[in-house]
C-alpha cells in the first residue's frame, strides 16, 4: 500500500509490519518501509487499481463476452476466437493504463 504524507507531499510505501505493536495498530499508526511511523490522519492513502486484479481471469471473461456478442456475424470459429482475444487484450491494456491519460 502507498500513501502521501499530507504535510510534505512525499509518497511512501507502507509495510505490513509484525513489529508494529497492537497498541500502535489500535491507535491507527502505520509504518513505512524505512521504519517511520505515521498516524492515519497524517496520510492520504493512494489506491493501486491493478494491485489485486487477476488479469488472466479478466481476459477470459472479456473474451467470452466478446465471443458471445459477435457470434451472429458470419465467420469461422478460429476467427471468432482471435477477434475475441484480441479485443480482450486491447481492453486490458487500456484498463491497466488507468488514469494515466
Amino acid at each position: 500500500m502507498i500513501a502521501r504524507v499530507k504535510e510534505t507531499g512525499k509518497i511512501i510505501e507502507l509495510t505490513n509490519d509484525e513489529k508494529l505493536s497492537m497498541w500502535d495498530y489500535a491507535r491507527g499508526i502505520y509504518r513505512d518501509t524505512d521504519g517511520n511511523k505515521y498516524h492515519y490522519k497524517e496520510l492520504e492513502f493512494i489506491e493501486r487499481p491493478h494491485e489485486n486484479i487477476d488479469w488472466e481471469h479478466r481476459r477470459y471473461e472479456i473474451a467470452k463476452d466478446i465471443l458471445a456478442a459477435t457470434y451472429d456475424y458470419p465467420m469461422d470459429g478460429k476467427s471468432y476466437a482471435k477477434i475475441a482475444v484480441g479485443v480482450a487484450d486491447a481492453l486490458i491494456e487500456e484498463l491497466k493504463k488507468g488514469g494515466e491519460q
